[in-house]
Protein backbone atom coordinates (compact mmCIF):
# COMPACT_ATOMS: atom_id res chain seq x y z
CA UNK A 1 0.00 0.00 0.00
CA UNK A 2 2.81 2.21 1.20
CA UNK A 3 4.67 2.02 -2.52
CA UNK A 4 1.32 2.33 -4.45
CA UNK A 5 0.30 5.58 -2.66
CA UNK A 6 4.32 6.89 -2.83
CA UNK A 7 3.87 6.43 -7.00
CA UNK A 8 0.51 8.31 -6.67
CA UNK A 9 2.11 11.02 -5.06
CA UNK A 10 5.15 11.25 -7.59
CA UNK A 11 3.17 11.22 -10.29
CA UNK A 12 0.76 13.97 -9.15
CA UNK A 13 3.87 15.74 -9.01
CA UNK A 14 4.77 15.45 -12.13
CA UNK A 15 2.06 16.42 -13.58
CA UNK A 16 2.38 19.81 -12.06
CA UNK A 17 5.51 20.38 -13.77
CA UNK A 18 3.69 19.91 -17.31
CA UNK A 19 1.70 23.26 -16.05
CA UNK A 20 4.88 25.22 -15.17
CA UNK A 21 4.85 29.49 -15.69
CA UNK A 22 6.83 29.83 -18.85
CA UNK A 23 8.13 33.37 -17.24
CA UNK A 24 10.39 31.90 -14.91
CA UNK A 25 12.07 30.67 -18.49
CA UNK A 26 11.72 34.89 -19.56
CA UNK A 27 13.09 35.29 -15.90
CA UNK A 28 15.60 32.49 -15.96
CA UNK A 29 16.86 34.38 -19.66
CA UNK A 30 16.49 37.97 -17.86
CA UNK A 31 18.64 37.42 -14.87
CA UNK A 32 21.16 35.55 -17.01
CA UNK A 33 21.63 38.64 -19.24
CA UNK A 34 21.65 41.02 -16.81
CA UNK A 35 24.21 39.40 -14.02
CA UNK A 36 26.02 36.49 -15.39
CA UNK A 37 29.59 37.39 -15.96
CA UNK A 38 30.33 36.11 -18.90
CA UNK A 39 27.02 37.65 -20.11
CA UNK A 40 28.09 40.99 -19.28
CA UNK A 41 31.80 40.43 -20.92
CA UNK A 42 30.39 39.25 -24.24
CA UNK A 43 28.35 42.80 -24.38
CA UNK A 44 31.54 44.27 -23.50
CA UNK A 45 33.43 43.34 -26.05
CA UNK A 46 30.92 43.18 -28.93
CA UNK A 47 30.52 47.42 -28.07
CA UNK A 48 34.58 47.49 -28.33
CA UNK A 49 34.67 46.07 -31.66
CA UNK A 50 31.38 47.44 -33.00
CA UNK A 51 33.36 50.98 -31.80
CA UNK A 52 36.56 49.62 -33.63
CA UNK A 53 34.25 48.94 -36.27
CA UNK A 54 32.35 52.63 -36.79
CA UNK A 55 36.34 54.27 -35.87
CA UNK A 56 37.98 52.09 -39.20
CA UNK A 57 35.34 53.70 -41.77
CA UNK A 58 36.86 57.25 -40.75
CA UNK A 59 39.82 58.82 -42.60
CA UNK A 60 43.48 57.89 -41.25
CA UNK A 61 44.39 60.82 -39.11
CA UNK A 62 47.46 63.06 -39.96
CA UNK A 63 51.11 61.71 -39.40
CA UNK A 64 53.07 64.70 -37.44
CA UNK A 65 56.89 64.56 -37.29
CA UNK A 66 59.31 67.05 -35.56
CA UNK A 67 62.61 65.65 -36.38
CA UNK A 68 66.11 67.11 -36.44
CA UNK A 69 66.85 68.31 -39.76
CA UNK A 70 70.89 68.25 -41.16
CA UNK A 71 71.58 70.70 -44.10
CA UNK A 72 74.27 72.94 -45.29
CA UNK A 73 73.56 75.66 -43.55
CA UNK A 74 73.62 73.63 -40.08
CA UNK A 75 71.89 71.69 -37.65
CA UNK A 76 67.95 72.73 -36.95
CA UNK A 77 64.61 70.99 -37.02
CA UNK A 78 62.12 70.30 -39.23
CA UNK A 79 58.36 69.97 -38.90
CA UNK A 80 56.60 67.18 -41.43
CA UNK A 81 52.93 66.96 -41.61
CA UNK A 82 51.30 64.02 -43.71
CA UNK A 83 48.44 63.12 -44.37
CA UNK A 84 47.20 60.48 -46.60
CA UNK A 85 44.46 60.63 -48.97
CA UNK A 86 43.85 56.69 -49.60
CA UNK A 87 42.66 56.87 -52.96
CA UNK A 88 43.93 53.59 -53.94
CA UNK A 89 40.65 52.02 -51.60
CA UNK A 90 42.96 51.36 -48.42
CA UNK A 91 39.40 53.18 -46.44
CA UNK A 92 37.50 51.16 -47.57
CA UNK A 93 39.64 47.91 -47.13
CA UNK A 94 39.66 48.84 -43.79
CA UNK A 95 36.78 49.43 -43.26
CA UNK A 96 35.25 45.71 -44.70
CA UNK A 97 37.66 44.24 -42.74
CA UNK A 98 36.06 45.64 -39.43
CA UNK A 99 33.11 44.53 -40.64
CA UNK A 100 34.05 41.16 -41.86
CA UNK A 101 35.17 41.17 -37.83
CA UNK A 102 32.44 42.79 -35.86
CA UNK A 103 30.44 40.17 -37.59
CA UNK A 104 32.70 37.57 -37.05
CA UNK A 105 32.79 38.46 -33.46
CA UNK A 106 29.16 38.66 -33.13
CA UNK A 107 28.26 35.50 -34.23
CA UNK A 108 30.67 34.11 -31.81
CA UNK A 109 29.22 35.91 -28.91
CA UNK A 110 25.48 34.73 -30.26
CA UNK A 111 26.28 30.98 -30.53
CA UNK A 112 28.38 31.23 -26.76
CA UNK A 113 25.40 33.11 -25.53
CA UNK A 114 22.45 30.35 -27.15
CA UNK A 115 25.13 28.21 -25.15
CA UNK A 116 24.97 30.02 -21.81
CA UNK A 117 21.43 30.72 -21.79
CA UNK A 118 20.44 26.90 -23.11
CA UNK A 119 22.92 25.91 -19.91
CA UNK A 120 20.97 27.96 -17.50
CA UNK A 121 17.35 26.69 -18.59
CA UNK A 122 18.50 23.49 -18.47
CA UNK A 123 20.17 23.55 -15.09
CA UNK A 124 16.43 25.59 -13.77
CA UNK A 125 14.26 22.98 -15.25
CA UNK A 126 16.51 20.11 -13.12
CA UNK A 127 15.80 22.10 -10.27
CA UNK A 128 12.50 22.38 -10.60
CA UNK A 129 12.01 18.66 -10.90
CA UNK A 130 14.49 17.43 -8.49
CA UNK A 131 12.84 20.27 -6.14
CA UNK A 132 9.31 18.79 -7.04
CA UNK A 133 10.92 15.30 -6.20
CA UNK A 134 12.07 16.24 -2.81
CA UNK A 135 9.00 17.98 -1.73
CA UNK A 136 6.89 14.80 -2.73
CA UNK A 137 8.99 12.40 -0.98
CA UNK A 138 8.97 14.44 2.07
CA UNK A 139 5.14 14.30 1.78
CA UNK A 140 5.83 10.37 1.60
CA UNK A 141 7.26 10.68 4.70
CA UNK A 142 5.06 12.27 6.36
CA UNK A 143 2.65 9.74 5.42
CA UNK A 144 4.82 7.23 6.14
CA UNK A 145 5.06 8.78 9.92
CA UNK A 146 1.25 9.42 10.03
CA UNK A 147 0.60 5.58 9.12
CA UNK A 148 3.30 4.25 11.81
CA UNK A 149 1.78 5.97 14.32
CA UNK A 150 -1.92 4.25 13.50
CA UNK A 151 -0.34 0.87 12.90
CA UNK A 152 1.42 1.35 16.85
CA UNK A 153 -1.60 2.04 18.13
CA UNK A 154 -3.62 -0.53 16.79
CA UNK A 155 -0.71 -3.02 18.34
CA UNK A 156 -0.90 -1.78 21.54
CA UNK A 157 -4.70 -2.21 21.64
CA UNK A 158 -4.39 -5.64 20.07
CA UNK A 159 -6.20 -4.97 16.78
CA UNK A 160 -2.88 -5.85 14.86
CA UNK A 161 0.14 -8.38 15.40
CA UNK A 162 3.05 -7.12 16.20
CA UNK A 163 4.66 -7.75 13.02
CA UNK A 164 2.66 -5.14 11.32
CA UNK A 165 4.61 -3.10 13.30
CA UNK A 166 7.97 -4.24 12.06
CA UNK A 167 6.69 -4.16 8.82
CA UNK A 168 5.80 -0.05 9.16
CA UNK A 169 9.26 0.26 10.82
CA UNK A 170 10.76 -0.64 7.77
CA UNK A 171 8.98 1.28 5.65
CA UNK A 172 8.96 4.54 7.67
CA UNK A 173 12.75 3.80 7.00
CA UNK A 174 12.88 3.00 3.37
CA UNK A 175 10.80 6.24 2.59
CA UNK A 176 13.00 8.09 5.17
CA UNK A 177 16.23 7.07 3.10
CA UNK A 178 14.30 7.93 -0.49
CA UNK A 179 13.48 11.38 0.99
CA UNK A 180 16.83 12.21 2.15
CA UNK A 181 18.48 11.08 -1.14
CA UNK A 182 15.76 13.15 -3.17
CA UNK A 183 16.39 16.15 -1.24
CA UNK A 184 20.18 15.76 -1.66
CA UNK A 185 19.81 15.60 -4.91
CA UNK A 186 17.63 18.73 -5.06
CA UNK A 187 20.83 20.26 -3.23
CA UNK A 188 23.10 18.93 -5.95
CA UNK A 189 20.45 20.69 -8.80
CA UNK A 190 20.19 23.84 -6.81
CA UNK A 191 23.84 24.32 -6.97
CA UNK A 192 24.33 23.89 -10.80
CA UNK A 193 21.97 26.00 -11.25
CA UNK A 194 23.30 28.56 -9.20
CA UNK A 195 26.85 28.01 -10.95
CA UNK A 196 24.37 28.29 -14.13
CA UNK A 197 23.64 31.72 -13.21
CA UNK A 198 26.76 32.92 -12.93
CA UNK A 199 26.94 32.74 -9.18
CA UNK A 200 23.92 34.33 -8.82
CA UNK A 201 21.30 33.37 -5.93
CA UNK A 202 18.30 31.15 -7.71
CA UNK A 203 16.27 33.48 -5.29
CA UNK A 204 16.94 36.34 -7.18
CA UNK A 205 14.53 34.78 -10.36
CA UNK A 206 11.60 36.53 -8.77
CA UNK A 207 12.54 39.75 -8.82
CA UNK A 208 14.51 39.64 -12.61
CA UNK A 209 13.07 42.15 -14.68
CA UNK A 210 11.89 40.47 -17.87
CA UNK A 211 11.31 44.23 -19.31
CA UNK A 212 14.05 46.44 -18.31
CA UNK A 213 16.85 43.17 -19.20
CA UNK A 214 18.28 43.27 -22.26
CA UNK A 215 17.28 40.64 -25.06
CA UNK A 216 19.49 39.15 -27.90
CA UNK A 217 18.96 39.51 -30.80
CA UNK A 218 19.25 36.40 -33.04
CA UNK A 219 18.82 36.36 -36.89
CA UNK A 220 16.18 33.62 -37.27
CA UNK A 221 17.81 32.57 -40.42
CA UNK A 222 20.44 30.92 -39.89
CA UNK A 223 22.31 29.31 -36.95
CA UNK A 224 25.26 31.45 -35.38
CA UNK A 225 27.56 27.72 -36.21
CA UNK A 226 26.94 28.70 -39.78
CA UNK A 227 27.22 32.95 -39.61
CA UNK A 228 30.29 32.23 -37.99
CA UNK A 229 31.85 30.38 -41.35
CA UNK A 230 30.31 33.24 -43.37
CA UNK A 231 31.98 35.54 -41.23
CA UNK A 232 34.99 33.90 -41.86
CA UNK A 233 35.12 33.28 -45.43
CA UNK A 234 34.51 37.58 -45.21
CA UNK A 235 37.13 38.27 -43.24
CA UNK A 236 39.19 35.77 -45.77
CA UNK A 237 38.15 37.61 -48.84
CA UNK A 238 38.91 41.39 -47.02
CA UNK A 239 42.04 40.35 -46.43
CA UNK A 240 42.76 39.10 -49.65
CA UNK A 241 41.16 42.86 -50.54
CA UNK A 242 43.99 44.51 -48.46
CA UNK A 243 46.64 42.84 -49.70
CA UNK A 244 45.72 43.82 -53.39
CA UNK A 245 45.13 47.56 -52.19
CA UNK A 246 48.53 47.82 -50.35
CA UNK A 247 50.27 47.28 -53.29
CA UNK A 248 48.83 50.19 -54.98
CA UNK A 249 50.38 53.93 -54.75
CA UNK A 250 48.45 56.32 -53.23
CA UNK A 251 48.21 59.84 -53.00
CA UNK A 252 48.67 62.42 -49.92
CA UNK A 253 49.11 65.78 -48.65
CA UNK A 254 52.64 66.74 -47.03
CA UNK A 255 53.81 70.08 -45.27
CA UNK A 256 56.87 70.42 -44.18
CA UNK A 257 58.53 73.52 -42.11
CA UNK A 258 61.87 74.24 -41.61
CA UNK A 259 63.79 76.39 -39.36
CA UNK A 260 60.75 77.53 -38.00
CA UNK A 261 62.04 78.89 -34.71
CA UNK A 262 63.11 82.34 -36.27
CA UNK A 263 62.70 84.52 -39.29
CA UNK A 264 64.50 82.04 -42.02
CA UNK A 265 61.13 79.93 -41.70
CA UNK A 266 60.69 78.26 -44.79
CA UNK A 267 57.42 76.03 -45.68
CA UNK A 268 57.00 73.59 -48.34
CA UNK A 269 53.87 71.84 -49.54
CA UNK A 270 53.99 68.50 -51.93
Amino acid sequence: MMKRLLWTITGIGLLSLVGAQPDVELQVVALVMARHPHARALRLELESVHRLERSARLPLAPTVFLAPELSAGGVGEQFLLNQPLELNGARQARARIARAEYALVRAHAELELNELLAAALAAYHEYAYRAQIAAVAQEAMQLAEQTHEKIRLQVEAGARAGIDLMQADIERERVRQHAALRQAEATVALERLRAALGGVSPDELATADTRAAPTPSLSPDTSPAVRIEQARLQMAQAQAQQIRVEGLPDLGVQVRIERFRDARTRPAFG
